[in-house]
């Protein structure tokens, strides 16, 4: 499917349903609010715009890569990879709602994202860290890992306005994070593994609220090639 006029290209109802690849090179996309599946390759140019709604965009390839490119303007609402192949970003991710990754590989390929809903990581899915991953929501989110082995998501950042509180409903592994607004490591025995290899003595920063609950663990795993990792000053429970 692709919308190559400069108007804007309207779905008024029911879902929309791409067994191939999607472009957007110029113009309004306007999902209007309906979900969107997509079994190819997403474009969202530059120039162009994608206006999400309410609904969420599933990419459901079953085996080999899709790519997701969104350059233009628009981000998505809900965002779920549900094909059993690899999703690959191919610019930076801006979700202003809820991010699932049910099945396959999502490939980060060294790219930023922005998670503004909760985020979801089921068993037996691989996540592939890269860029920096900023939770920016505007109230408390769930952030959820149910693999075996907890992933490492890489560098992490805390932020968005100032109700933002992200809750771990799950151990949680980043190589570093820093917590500007709330991070909530409940009361359910949860670890946040800080894992960084390399040249890095602060792995952890805070300059909001880390609330450590009554029996979570934050866990210095990171090695420093250039000398000692610094233990941050803050309330611990263990």
């Amino acid at each position: 499917l692709t919308h190559s006029g400069a108007g804007t290209l309207r779905i008024i109802t029911n879902a929309l349903d791409v067994d191939g690849d999607f472009n957007n090179a110029t113009g309004i996309f306007n999902a209007n609010g309906q979900d969107i599946q997509i079994n190819g390759d997403w474009q969202n140019q530059g120039g162009a715009t994608f206006t999400a709604g309410a609904g969420t965009v599933y990419f459901d390839r079953g085996v080999d890569s899709q790519e997701m490119i969104n350059s233009g303007i628009g981000a998505f609402n809900n965002l779920t990879h549900s094909g059993a192949g690899t999703l690959q970003l191919g610019s930076a991710l801006d979700v202003d709602g809820n991010f699932l990754q049910s099945a396959g590989i999502f490939n980060s390929n060294a790219l930023n994202q922005n998670y503004a809903g909760n985020f979801t990581l089921d068993a037996g899915t691989t996540y592939t860290k890269g860029g920096t991953i900023t939770f920016d929501g505007s109230e408390d989110n769930n952030y959820t890992d149910s693999t075996v082995v907890k992933q490492n998501i890489g560098t992490a950042v805390i932020g968005g306005g100032a109700g933002n509180e992200l809750t771990l409903a799950s151990s949680m592994t980043v190589d570093t994070i820093t917590v500007n607004r709330t991070l909530d490591l409940a009361s359910n025995g949860y670890t946040l593994n800080l894992a960084n290899v390399g040249a890095v003595a602060d792995v952890i920063t805070i300059t909001g609220t880390l609330t450590p609950g009554t029996n979570s663990t934050v866990q210095y795993s990171a090695t420093n090639g250039g000398g000692n990792v610094n233990v941050t000053t803050t309330t611990y429970n263990s």
